[in-house]
Parts: structure tokens; C-alpha cells; sequence
């Protein structure tokens, strides 16, 4: 997982509201986890990186999911920016738990990431583009 955020101070707000954490970008990789030779490949990539360049060329900056090599045998697609709307954290980790099946460490995960969603969701800043119905909260 990596998360690029900037901190905004916004002087007349009251104390405990004085500054907003904006996330500017993200990665968020699901990796096989089973023995043998897949462990540790990757299976599922969520990118957004808005102001992203590379050395001039033309990068896709709207959010996308790359299909790792270890799920598909045609090597194409693993190069595809399949769109997607902005992930949250939160459901990446849902899907990692209830779809992969990761162990957690808490019996009351599903309660904190929603409780969790729902907070980032009120504080949200940038506009959600995904799937309706689907984090709410990015």
C-alpha cells in the first residue's frame, strides 16, 4: 500500500478542525498469499495518480485497476488500465478479507472500516466517479 496526502491548515476553523489531510494519490496491491510459486505475486493493483508524468510520455491519471500476471495467462492485459471509480482503503481491505479471504486481527472489522469510511466520507473533498452504490465514502 502506498498513499501520497497533503495536509492543508485552514486558520479560521476551530482547533480540533484546523487542518484537512487530502489524499493526492494511491497504490493499493493485493498480493497471493498461498504457498509455491505465486506467493507473493501480485493479483490486483488499485492505482490513481492525478499529476503523475513520466519523462513526458502520456500516463493515465483517472483511477484504474491492473490485473496481475498471476490471475491472467494473457500477458496483454496485464498492462490494461482497466477504470475504475476512486477505491478506498477501506474497500480494498474488505474485498482482500471477504473475497480473499485474509485472515484479520479484529472480529469487529467490519464495523471499523465502516466507521471509518463513513468519517473519511464526510470529509471528502474531491468527487466520487466510481460504480453507484459503491464506496460512498472516498
Amino acid at each position: 500500500m502506498r498513499q501520497l496526502f497533503r495536509v492543508e491548515e485552514i486558520p479560521e476553523a476551530v482547533r480540533c478542525q484546523r487542518y484537512r489531510v487530502s489524499i493526492t494519490s494511491y497504490n493499493y496491491v493485493l498480493l497471493h498469499a498461498g504457498p509455491g510459486a505465486k506467493s507473493g505475486s501480485e493479483l490486483l493493483a488499485f492505482h490513481w495518480h492525478p499529476e503523475s508524468s513520466e519523462g513526458g510520455l502520456q500516463v493515465v491519471t483517472s483511477p484504474h485497476l491492473h490485473i496481475g500476471s498471476s490471475v491472467l495467462r494473457e500477458q496483454a492485459l496485464t498492462k490494461m488500465h482497466i477504470p475504475t471509480g476512486r477505491i478506498a482503503l477501506e474497500d480494498v481491505l474488505r474485498l482482500a478479507i471477504l473475497d480473499f479471504r485474509a485472515r484479520t486481527l479484529d472480529r469487529n472489522w467490519e464495523k471499523r472500516l465502516q466507521e471509518t469510511l463513513t468519517e473519511f466520507g464526510s470529509a471528502r473533498t474531491r468527487p466520487q466517479s466510481g460504480v453507484p452504490g459503491q464506496n460512498p465514502g472516498v
